[in-house]
């Protein structure tokens, strides 16, 4: 947000004129109100010829503030139209994106570190009982497998007929 301070200077028949200041609306000029963003005042700047400089401040301004202004004493224009354009800016976001992206990063470490630690556990507290290898083999092979001539299997092993 940024601050505008704009000023008109008129000259009035009379010596103690108020000026007001207003936005152009297509065919209407309607009259700014004070608030606490918005301040209006006058100070005069040569009393003999009754010139006053009128000024208009917007503390923080965004797009809804562009448009056209004027400045008027008894409801006719006495001074220029000020073209007023507001361009919002981005601001940088600094160091949050890299604060965000890093716990993210090390939130994801201790998920996978987790599972992968409740998995081990897990492992770990139900054993698998493996079957010996031998009780698997039909045992005619083992017994051909111990001897290792053909003459020796002969003499120990006899096939059932």
């Amino acid at each position: 947000m940024s601050f505008l301070k704009i000023n008109c200077t008129v000259q009035s028949c009379k010596k103690q004129s108020t000026v007001t200041w207003c936005k152009l609306d297509e065919f209407d000029c309607k009259a700014l109100t004070e608030d606490s963003n918005v301040k209006v005042w006058q100070e005069p700047v040569d009393d003999e010829i009754n010139l006053i400089m009128s000024y208009m401040e917007i503390k923080h301004t965004t797009k809804g503030y562009s448009g056209e202004y004027s400045c008027r004493v008894s409801e006719v224009n006495a001074g220029h139209t000020i073209n007023v354009t507001v361009i919002e800016k981005h601001s940088n976001p600094g160091w949050l994106p890299y604060v965000i992206i890093c716990v993210a990063i090390v939130t994801l470490v201790v998920v996978v570190m987790l599972i992968f630690f409740l998995w081990c556990k897990r492992l770990s507290s139900h054993p698998q009982k493996k079957a010996p290898l031998l009780d698997k083999i039909p045992q005619d092979l083992v017994t051909m497998v111990m001897y290792s001539t053909a003459d020796d299997f002969q003499s120990k092993f006899t096939l059932a007929e």
